[in-house]
């Protein structure tokens, strides 16, 4: 059972569950990571399905006065925010060092992570959208928290 484990450690994959683990190893810093990638992902699906039932309710766009393109680019974006945070995170994984044991574990540290805050981000959002439809100010403040962050050259100008 360890070699099937190291063997997809070492090949990229995700850890394993394995009570056999030694304690304070890759494999159980995987483990406990990968626990916190289960439970990040079901709150951030859920984050997910939260603003998206709130820009597909047709009142509530109605009230906010937001544009169709708005609401789909806002859909594009929730749809396409996982490959590239996973990308984010093999490169972590990457040049954290050590065998490729722990490089896999922080990996999947850095996606748990990553999707508990998204998912704080998103109920933010969702939460500043219902709030923004009671007292009619202008939800486009709501949505910043979803944009790039840009360099101060960018509004400023570029030279």
């Amino acid at each position: 059972m360890m070699m099937l484990m190291l063997s997809l450690l070492v090949a990229g994959a995700a850890p394993i569950d394995n009570p056999e683990c030694p304690q304070a190893s890759a494999c159980d810093f995987g483990n406990s990571a990968m626990r916190s990638l289960r439970r990040a992902d079901a709150d951030l699906k859920g984050a997910e399905g939260q603003l998206l039932g709130t820009l597909h309710d047709k009142r509530v766009v109605d009230d906010l006065d937001l544009e169709v393109e708005t609401v789909m680019a806002i859909e594009e974006l929730v749809r396409t925010w996982r490959p590239g945070m996973e990308a984010e995170c093999g490169v972590f994984g990457a040049v954290t060092g050590g065998a490729s044991p722990w490089k896999s574990a922080w990996k999947v540290a850095c996606e748990a992570d990553k999707a508990r805050d998204r998912a704080r981000v998103l109920l933010s959002v969702t939460a500043c959208l219902r709030k923004r439809r009671s007292d009619e100010s202008d939800p486009s403040a709501c949505l910043y928290p979803l944009t790039p962050s840009l360099p101060a050259t960018y509004y400023q100008g570029a030279d």
